[in-house]
């Protein structure tokens, strides 16, 4: 079995859902730390770069293209991808950037 047959957008969407329902549920909880939003934050970041790939994915690029250091975990190179595939369908998005600017950093190494 090869990537291209276990990943698909759907999968990658269900996973991202994951990562979203657990922050969620985590809202709520109050923790005595000094980064406390941390792992909030950590884990609806991650629920939006996954939902990007399941869109793009399902809007034909590549897995290979969605794992190169171009798009990788760049949710920012992941969102402007994305416009360009709602433009191609007919959406536009006018500050495609304002989705993910609180979150908008260079990927860890």
């Amino acid at each position: 079995m090869i990537d291209s047959d276990r990943t698909t957008s759907l999968g990658l969407f269900r996973y991202a859902h994951s990562y979203a329902a657990s922050a969620s549920a985590l809202r709520g909880v109050k923790v005595k730390a000094t980064h406390a939003d941390a792992s909030l934050r950590f884990l609806y970041s991650h629920a939006i770069e996954l939902y990007l790939k399941s869109f793009l994915l399902m809007n034909g690029v590549s897995l290979d293209d969605l794992r190169s250091w171009t798009l990788g975990h760049h949710v920012s190179a992941l969102a402007d991808k994305a416009s360009v595939a709602l433009d191609r369908n007919g959406f536009h998005l006018s500050h495609p950037e304002a989705a993910c600017s609180p979150i908008r950093s260079e990927p860890h190494p």
